[in-house]
């Protein structure tokens, strides 16, 4: 008799006859015996807690040199650099000579674990490539990545060194996921180093696995990546305002080396929220990549022009140039959109800052501080935005000081946002909704049509490659197990 456990949570009997009962959550057609019981709770358990990491040989760490099987699994929060970087295994290279390839204008298999010996060999199981591992809901995916970097010695290589090419929107669902490759040039004496990249929804884990990685089927005209102007990417809740080009993965929630902004708990995600298309990113390139890095005009500021609304004439923008560069606490102060629906100021005597409907106060985005009076908001001449109180500063938004060039502007919108654009008119930083309204963007809807398409190639090889396929945790008297969670094999010796 074979139990099999279901990332949808659900748990399939086999009898004898070879016909099958399934029961769903805890609501079964006949009485549980104690076996049946402790599958399902086992399931349940460990399907919501699952961490995840890329399965194959050219992995670093795979031969578990450090004595512990799920290192590559670890969801990586608040750890300093050394730790997190390559996910700690700088030093534990794959075999000289392992790499994953990577078809250039084809397709790529990699198989994605969890929490399993990474040394256990695996079989092909067609059951997982349908099933949703980390979540029941597709709604929930929030994208996996792939990013490469030209060098081969991970102690030579920088966090600026990697570039994104490759994102699947409604990552992580099936075990064997697949990565569309863009026109990749070739790798200096056939190595290069990769990057899996997750990011969980609603949580500060971040995860990543190394891999050393090489380009086959090369076209002969394939253009360099444009390393030298990549960015970071931002989130940009209206799709105009993303910005497409090179971009670097998410470094976020660790204690040194994070390039992204968002608080605790609100991470960014492989998604068209932050302005990544699906699939091969194509516009990486010295000859695809869309930003000049030219300055441009200071867009004209738009004002609200209704007197019972706006009876202080506030204007809807800061800029880090002039005497506009700060918002004083008032409680008449602030900056108005132009539609004349929200107000954005620093409140007089407590040290918050607000975004507020002006119609019936309600709130959708606020910071509260300890900084003692007088305060002022401020845009710094480096793109930083910061509230500073009598001799102290109490709150800034996080690393986004540097990226850019000045003067900045920051402008309060018609959809109630606080978005920061740099003299290039590139989006460099979004305040975020107090209603979560951001989480509603569904990972697998179509890119948005007003963004442009890129062509790095005139002429297309398609190549299907298989990286790895599925794991079998193992077998015991007569039951077969197959599953995901983290807490796979601390469960398996308490049901058997």
């Amino acid at each position: 008799m074979t139990y099999r456990c279901s990332p949808l949570l659900f748990l399939t009997r086999t009898k004898p006859d070879g016909m099958y009962q399934e029961f769903y959550g805890r609501i079964l057609p006949f009485p549980p015996d104690k076996m049946q019981r402790q599958l399902l709770l086992f399931c349940l358990v460990a399907s919501s807690v699952a961490h995840y990491a890329m399965m194959h040989p050219s992995v670093f760490n795979i031969n578990d040199t450090k004595g512990d099987l799920f290192r590559n699994n670890w969801p990586m929060s608040g750890w300093n650099f050394s730790s997190w970087w390559f996910h700690g295994n700088v030093d534990s290279p794959p075999p000289k000579g392992v790499v994953f390839n990577l078809p250039a204008n084809g397709q790529v298999y990699t198989t994605l674990v969890t929490g399993l010996p990474m040394t256990q060999p695996t079989v092909p199981d067609p059951w997982y490539e349908f099933g949703l591992l980390h979540t029941p809901y597709r709604n929930s995916t929030r994208g996996c990545a792939l990013a490469i970097a030209y060098k081969s010695d991970p102690k030579q290589v920088t966090v600026k060194d990697f570039v994104v090419f490759s994102v699947v929107h409604d990552c992580i669902k099936q075990q064997n996921q697949s990565f569309s490759i863009p026109n990749l040039p070739s790798c200096p004496n056939g190595q290069c180093l990769c990057f899996w990249l997750w990011q969980a929804q609603g949580r500060s884990d971040q995860f990543m696995t190394a891999f050393t990685c090489n380009v086959t089927g090369v076209h002969s005209g394939a253009q360099p990546i444009d390393y030298a102007r990549a960015q970071p990417a931002r989130k940009c809740y209206n799709p105009s305002r993303c910005y497409q080009g090179p971009r670097y993965p998410y470094y976020y929630g660790q204690l040194q080396g994070n390039n992204m902004p968002e608080i605790p708990h609100q991470p960014p995600y492989y998604s068209i929220l932050y302005g990544w298309s699906e699939g091969a990113q194509h516009d990486i390139f010295v000859n695809t990549n869309p930003n000049t890095f030219q300055q441009v005009p200071l867009p004209a500021e738009q004002r609200c022009v209704n007197a019972t609304l706006n009876p202080h004439n506030l204007g809807s923008r800061v800029v880090s140039n002039n005497a506009s560069t700060y918002i004083n606490e008032s409680n008449i102060g602030g900056i108005i959109s132009p539609n004349c629906l929200w107000k954005f100021y620093a409140e007089k005597g407590s040290g918050v800052i607000q975004m507020v409907s002006t119609f019936n106060s309600s709130q959708l985005y606020r910071i509260s501080t300890s900084v003692k009076s007088p305060y002022q908001l401020q845009v710094s001449s480096l793109g930083g935005i910061c509230l500073n109180g009598a001799n102290s500063t109490s709150w800034c938004v996080q690393n986004i000081e540097g990226y850019g060039q000045g003067p900045f502007h920051l402008d309060i919108t018609d959809d109630g946002m606080l978005t920061l654009t740099d003299s290039m008119g590139m989006h460099r930083w979004e305040s975020t909704f107090k209603d979560n309204r951001e989480d509603q963007v569904n990972p697998w809807e179509p890119d948005p049509a007003i963004w442009k398409t890129y062509d790095d190639v005139t002429e297309t090889s398609i190549h299907d490659v298989t990286g790895s396929s599925t794991m079998v945790l193992g077998t015991s008297t007569g039951v077969s197990l197959q599953c995901t969670g983290l807490l796979a094999l601390a469960f398996i010796c308490w049901i058997l």
